[in-house]
């Protein structure tokens, strides 16, 4: 996935143990949920999110922390279940909206169109410095 985009060939490549350190470290919080998406026994796909509080004002929201589906699987609807199931997972949690973001650099655009026919639409702008 990291070769998709010319921002993420300038990072190392991920190191497996530490994608899963922090998958496993979601795992029994009431604040978070991993969701996965598998085709005969092969992971195909991955959602984590957290449900974080709106500025102070008791209101909810759920915040993706990654979206992944391998590229032999899209658009076959692992994205779309996955995102589905995250949504019902916020709802059940009080949550007033789902908002995945689009900040990766995984083919930006694309990913904000695919939101689009999802259902979502533009809510703020990421911006980055280096450092």
């Amino acid at each position: 996935a990291q070769a998709e985009s010319p921002e993420y060939r300038k990072l190392p490549p991920m190191d497996r143990l530490r994608v899963f350190e922090a998958a496993a470290s979601l795992c029994g919080r009431d604040d978070a949920r991993l969701l996965v998406s598998e085709d005969g026994g092969q992971l195909t796909g991955l959602l984590a999110a957290v449900r974080l509080e709106m500025f102070f004002t008791g209101t909810f929201f759920v915040s993706d922390l990654c979206m992944a589906v391998t590229p032999g699987h899209r658009g076959r609807g692992a994205g779309e279940a996955l995102l589905r199931a995250m949504e019902a997972w916020g709802r059940t949690v009080g949550a007033a909206s789902f908002r995945p973001g689009v900040s990766s650099g995984l083919r930006p655009e694309a990913a904000a169109r695919w939101l689009g026919r999802q259902g979502y639409r533009p809510c703020g702008l990421m911006m980055e410095k280096a450092l």
